[in-house]
Protein backbone atom coordinates (compact mmCIF):
# COMPACT_ATOMS: atom_id res chain seq x y z
CA UNK A 1 0.00 0.00 0.00
CA UNK A 2 2.89 2.36 0.79
CA UNK A 3 4.14 1.67 -2.77
CA UNK A 4 1.00 3.08 -4.34
CA UNK A 5 1.11 6.17 -2.16
CA UNK A 6 4.77 6.79 -3.05
CA UNK A 7 4.06 6.46 -6.76
CA UNK A 8 1.01 8.73 -6.47
CA UNK A 9 3.10 11.42 -4.77
CA UNK A 10 5.88 11.16 -7.33
CA UNK A 11 3.45 11.29 -10.24
CA UNK A 12 1.87 14.41 -8.76
CA UNK A 13 5.25 16.10 -8.39
CA UNK A 14 6.27 15.23 -11.91
CA UNK A 15 2.99 16.42 -13.35
CA UNK A 16 4.00 19.85 -12.12
CA UNK A 17 7.59 19.54 -13.26
CA UNK A 18 6.76 18.35 -16.75
CA UNK A 19 3.94 20.81 -17.42
CA UNK A 20 4.21 24.36 -18.65
CA UNK A 21 2.55 26.84 -16.36
CA UNK A 22 1.21 30.31 -16.97
CA UNK A 23 -1.95 32.28 -16.91
CA UNK A 24 -3.44 34.80 -19.30
CA UNK A 25 -3.60 37.35 -16.51
CA UNK A 26 0.19 37.42 -16.22
CA UNK A 27 2.00 39.84 -18.44
CA UNK A 28 3.76 38.33 -21.47
CA UNK A 29 7.22 38.58 -19.91
CA UNK A 30 6.18 36.76 -16.71
CA UNK A 31 4.40 34.02 -18.65
CA UNK A 32 7.38 33.54 -20.98
CA UNK A 33 9.76 33.31 -18.00
CA UNK A 34 7.67 30.60 -16.31
CA UNK A 35 7.42 28.54 -19.49
CA UNK A 36 11.11 29.01 -20.29
CA UNK A 37 12.23 27.91 -16.82
CA UNK A 38 10.08 24.77 -16.85
CA UNK A 39 11.26 23.76 -20.33
CA UNK A 40 14.93 23.80 -19.28
CA UNK A 41 16.75 21.15 -17.31
CA UNK A 42 16.50 21.80 -13.60
CA UNK A 43 17.07 20.34 -10.17
CA UNK A 44 14.92 20.96 -7.14
CA UNK A 45 13.98 19.50 -3.83
CA UNK A 46 10.28 19.08 -3.06
CA UNK A 47 8.70 18.61 0.32
CA UNK A 48 5.42 16.79 -0.20
CA UNK A 49 2.57 16.10 2.20
CA UNK A 50 -0.15 13.86 0.81
CA UNK A 51 -2.76 12.71 3.36
CA UNK A 52 -0.63 11.43 6.26
CA UNK A 53 2.44 10.69 4.13
CA UNK A 54 5.37 13.13 4.17
CA UNK A 55 8.46 12.89 2.01
CA UNK A 56 11.35 14.93 0.67
CA UNK A 57 12.63 14.17 -2.80
CA UNK A 58 15.16 15.52 -5.25
CA UNK A 59 13.87 16.00 -8.78
CA UNK A 60 16.10 16.26 -11.83
CA UNK A 61 14.22 17.33 -14.94
CA UNK A 62 16.30 16.49 -17.99
CA UNK A 63 15.89 17.41 -21.67
CA UNK A 64 13.24 15.62 -23.71
CA UNK A 65 10.78 15.49 -20.76
CA UNK A 66 12.80 12.89 -18.91
CA UNK A 67 12.83 13.28 -15.14
CA UNK A 68 14.43 11.44 -12.25
CA UNK A 69 13.11 11.48 -8.69
CA UNK A 70 15.24 10.28 -5.79
CA UNK A 71 13.77 10.08 -2.30
CA UNK A 72 15.77 11.67 0.51
CA UNK A 73 13.41 10.62 3.30
CA UNK A 74 11.72 8.90 5.00
CA UNK A 75 14.70 6.65 5.71
CA UNK A 76 12.99 3.48 4.43
CA UNK A 77 12.66 5.14 0.98
CA UNK A 78 16.12 6.71 0.86
CA UNK A 79 17.69 6.12 -2.57
CA UNK A 80 14.42 4.86 -4.05
CA UNK A 81 14.63 6.21 -7.61
CA UNK A 82 12.06 6.62 -10.37
CA UNK A 83 13.02 7.73 -13.87
CA UNK A 84 10.18 8.95 -16.04
CA UNK A 85 10.57 8.65 -19.81
CA UNK A 86 7.86 9.41 -22.36
CA UNK A 87 7.17 5.70 -22.90
CA UNK A 88 8.03 4.07 -19.55
CA UNK A 89 8.81 4.57 -15.88
CA UNK A 90 11.95 2.88 -14.53
CA UNK A 91 12.07 1.98 -10.82
CA UNK A 92 15.36 1.34 -9.01
CA UNK A 93 15.79 0.45 -5.36
CA UNK A 94 18.81 -1.36 -4.01
CA UNK A 95 19.18 -4.49 -6.19
CA UNK A 96 15.69 -4.25 -7.64
CA UNK A 97 14.90 -2.77 -11.08
CA UNK A 98 11.77 -2.88 -13.20
CA UNK A 99 9.91 -0.79 -15.78
CA UNK A 100 6.22 -0.18 -16.33
CA UNK A 101 4.02 1.88 -18.63
CA UNK A 102 3.14 5.39 -17.39
CA UNK A 103 -0.61 4.75 -17.93
CA UNK A 104 -0.51 1.87 -15.46
CA UNK A 105 0.93 4.04 -12.70
CA UNK A 106 -0.88 3.44 -9.41
CA UNK A 107 -2.37 6.59 -8.03
CA UNK A 108 -2.83 8.13 -11.44
CA UNK A 109 -5.70 10.14 -9.98
CA UNK A 110 -3.23 12.22 -7.93
CA UNK A 111 -1.28 13.23 -11.03
CA UNK A 112 -4.54 13.97 -12.85
CA UNK A 113 -5.51 16.23 -9.96
CA UNK A 114 -2.28 18.23 -10.26
CA UNK A 115 -2.55 18.46 -14.05
CA UNK A 116 -6.14 19.66 -13.68
CA UNK A 117 -5.00 22.37 -11.26
CA UNK A 118 -2.28 23.51 -13.66
CA UNK A 119 -4.60 23.48 -16.66
CA UNK A 120 -7.15 25.46 -14.70
CA UNK A 121 -4.46 27.94 -13.65
CA UNK A 122 -3.58 28.48 -17.32
CA UNK A 123 -7.14 29.38 -18.28
CA UNK A 124 -8.90 32.64 -17.60
CA UNK A 125 -12.13 30.88 -16.64
CA UNK A 126 -12.85 31.25 -12.92
CA UNK A 127 -9.21 31.76 -11.97
CA UNK A 128 -8.02 34.68 -9.91
CA UNK A 129 -4.47 35.98 -9.67
CA UNK A 130 -3.32 38.22 -6.89
CA UNK A 131 0.07 39.62 -6.13
CA UNK A 132 1.47 39.43 -2.61
CA UNK A 133 4.84 41.12 -2.45
CA UNK A 134 7.03 39.09 -4.85
CA UNK A 135 4.60 36.21 -5.33
CA UNK A 136 1.72 35.54 -7.65
CA UNK A 137 -1.09 33.53 -6.08
CA UNK A 138 -3.20 31.70 -8.66
CA UNK A 139 -6.48 30.40 -7.21
CA UNK A 140 -9.17 28.35 -8.85
CA UNK A 141 -11.69 25.57 -8.49
CA UNK A 142 -11.63 21.93 -9.55
CA UNK A 143 -14.30 19.28 -9.19
CA UNK A 144 -12.24 18.07 -6.21
CA UNK A 145 -12.18 21.51 -4.56
CA UNK A 146 -10.12 24.67 -4.64
CA UNK A 147 -6.42 24.95 -5.38
CA UNK A 148 -3.74 27.56 -4.84
CA UNK A 149 -0.54 27.79 -6.88
CA UNK A 150 2.21 30.14 -5.66
CA UNK A 151 4.69 31.43 -8.23
CA UNK A 152 7.76 33.61 -7.74
CA UNK A 153 6.96 36.80 -9.65
CA UNK A 154 10.61 37.65 -10.33
CA UNK A 155 11.74 34.39 -11.91
CA UNK A 156 8.55 32.41 -12.67
CA UNK A 157 9.47 29.44 -10.47
CA UNK A 158 6.67 27.45 -8.88
CA UNK A 159 7.02 27.67 -5.11
CA UNK A 160 4.02 25.79 -3.78
CA UNK A 161 0.88 23.92 -4.77
CA UNK A 162 -1.97 23.30 -2.37
CA UNK A 163 -5.15 21.29 -2.95
CA UNK A 164 -6.69 21.22 0.55
CA UNK A 165 -9.66 18.95 -0.20
CA UNK A 166 -7.25 16.26 -1.45
CA UNK A 167 -4.82 16.85 1.40
CA UNK A 168 -2.01 17.58 -1.06
CA UNK A 169 0.60 20.19 -0.16
CA UNK A 170 3.82 20.51 -2.12
CA UNK A 171 6.61 22.99 -1.43
CA UNK A 172 9.36 23.44 -3.99
CA UNK A 173 12.76 24.17 -2.41
CA UNK A 174 16.00 25.47 -3.96
CA UNK A 175 14.88 25.43 -7.60
CA UNK A 176 17.99 25.60 -9.82
CA UNK A 177 18.24 25.73 -13.62
CA UNK A 178 20.96 23.38 -14.94
CA UNK A 179 22.57 24.84 -18.05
Amino acid sequence: MRWKLVLAVVSAVLAIGLSACGTEKLNAQEQAQIQENLSKSYETTAKVNYHDFETVMTIYKKPMNCATVRFENPENLKDFKLTYYTDKVAVDYKDMHFDFLPDTLPGKAASSLVVSALNSAMSDNGVTVEQKEKQLIVKGELDEGSFSLVIDRDNGNILKLSIPASELEMEILNFKILE
